[in-house]
């Protein structure tokens, strides 16, 4: 091989090798959500408000094209329209004032959103040639209708007030912890960049338009107690709660078959909300903030359904495949005891307390700790009245109900015995059971007494 065509050839070989690398894909966002984790639907927007997230990559990556911007919009299953738009910040627009967050480059809409609880919604933007050339930008979206359904924030307890922001009606842009909320918006963008170079979030915690801006102590005051505004109003409900679904009593149902169920689980309060898909459950009963029971309507089509759950704050959980309607029989086993509390939760051996709960069969028994059976006095469906066990020592005992069945359920921790109470009888001979007893040394009685008589006569003879 001659020296001329080895050289063409190493040459053909660096010129490949240090190509500019084709445009790759790539997806920015803040949140820190994760397919099942509880989240908070932001209900209080009222139409002709926005709401915002910040994002930005490092140098390599641009030029960037948005091709597609996805967020889960919760709280409800109906179907809204938005408008998305994209702004280049400006360095000078300061939370608060007119031209936050900065100058307005792309708007595309109004596009149709369908709610979810579980499912990102995405719009595709890869027609509208939005591109970055540099720099951090916010991406936006009109909301066109009050209440739910509604962006949601994660639900770790932390924000970045840098990268979320709200126009709510009486403030204009705000960071949205400005208003009190916490958690960032579950919002993604994709982007096609200039080159594979991965992506990485910049913080961006000193960002001058996100600055909240105290010219006087009458403006500060202002922010941080708005008043009398559909936002403030929804700052008082919405608050991270600790919900999660641990199990359905049974996951299964014959087609067309009404079915009593029973979901356990953490954080039910009262107005907490059950639904198999896009279908709520009838008759819920909230027996405890870990317990409740409903019934799964016969009208509900074969197939195999997410269990969510939604409280008043709106907070959501979703369990994933949690129930199946079947096409053939079903024959479920009655429902398992649910023990909801105890009243009175302490008190001495011999005394008696009832266990509340549900679904206790005739013929039920209650473990007490270490012993084996407590005495029964009286019992139905939701309740069981028992002794304490005499010999109970102080201590804190769990409590079991079992049923015929062999089905159980344990409150852990559930009576305190506060003193262990004799079983030593008097010396009268009635054969009743004192708690304690006082003796009295008679020698020392009629000391005493006389001391009392020299006292008496020597005041008379004064």
């Amino acid at each position: 091989m001659s020296r001329i065509k080895l050289l063409s050839k190493i040459a053909l070989v660096i010129l490949f090798f240090t190509s500019p690398a084709f445009a790759d894909e790539k997806t920015l966002q803040n949140d820190g959500f994760n397919s099942g984790d509880v989240v908070a639907a932001q209900g209080g927007f009222a139409a002709g408000e926005k709401w915002a997230g910040k994002f930005s990559s490092v140098a390599g990556d641009y030029p960037l094209t948005i091709t597609s911007v996805s967020f889960l919009f919760a709280g409800a299953a109906s179907t809204q329209n938005t408008t998305v738009r994209l702004y280049a910040p400006d360095a000078t627009a300061a939370d608060l004032s007119p031209n936050f967050p900065g100058t307005e480059l792309y708007s595309a809409g109004e596009y149709q959103i369908q709610g979810s609880d579980s499912a990102l919604s995405a719009i595709d933007l890869s027609a509208e040639n939005w591109t970055v050339a540099s720099g951090a930008f916010w991406i936006s979206f009109d909301v066109t209708h009050n209440g739910f359904p509604g962006p949601s924030r994660d639900n770790d307890g932390s924000i970045n007030a840098s990268v979320n922001a709200i126009n709510a009606e009486g403030f204009g842009w705000v960071s949205s912890s400005t208003l009190g909320l916490t958690g960032d918006w579950v919002l993604r963008v994709t982007v096609q960049t200039a080159s594979g170079t991965p992506v990485e979030l910049e913080a961006e915690p000193d960002i001058a338009e996100l600055d909240v801006a105290e010219p006087d102590v009458a403006e500060a005051a202002d922010v941080a107690e708005p008043q009398d505004t559909a936002m403030d109003a929804e700052l008082d409900i919405f608050s991270p709660d600790p919900l999660t679904i641990t199990s359905i009593d049974p996951g299964q149902t014959q087609f067309g078959t009404e079915q009593l169920v029973q979901i356990r689980g953490t954080g039910f309060v009262d107005g907490t909300t059950v639904r198999l898909g896009t279908t709520s459950l009838t008759g819920v009963v909230i027996s405890s903030d870990t317990i409740i029971q409903a019934t799964v309507p016969n009208s509900l089509a074969i197939g195999v359904y997410d269990l969510i759950a939604q409280t008043p704050s709106g907070a959501l959980f979703t369990y994933p495949s949690a129930f199946e309607v079947k096409e053939g029989e079903v024959i479920n086993p009655a429902l398992p005891p649910a023990i909801t509390g105890i009243v009175p939760d302490q008190g001495m051996g011999g005394d008696t307390a009832t266990v509340t709960g549900l679904n206790f069969q005739t013929g039920a028994s209650l473990n007490f700790g270490p012993h084996q059976r407590s005495v029964i006095q009286s019992a139905d469906l939701s309740q069981l009245t028992f002794t304490i066990p005499v010999d109970a020592e102080a201590g804190t005992y769990d409590l079991t109900v079992t049923n015929p069945d062999g089905q159980k359920d344990t409150l852990a921790n559930g009576f305190t015995v506060v003193v262990a109470q004799s079983t030593k009888g008097d010396d009268s001979g009635c054969g009743c059971t004192l708690a304690s007893r006082t003796t009295s040394n008679p020698a020392l009685l009629l000391v005493g007494f006389g001391v009392f008589a020299l006292l008496v006569v020597g005041r008379r003879r004064r």
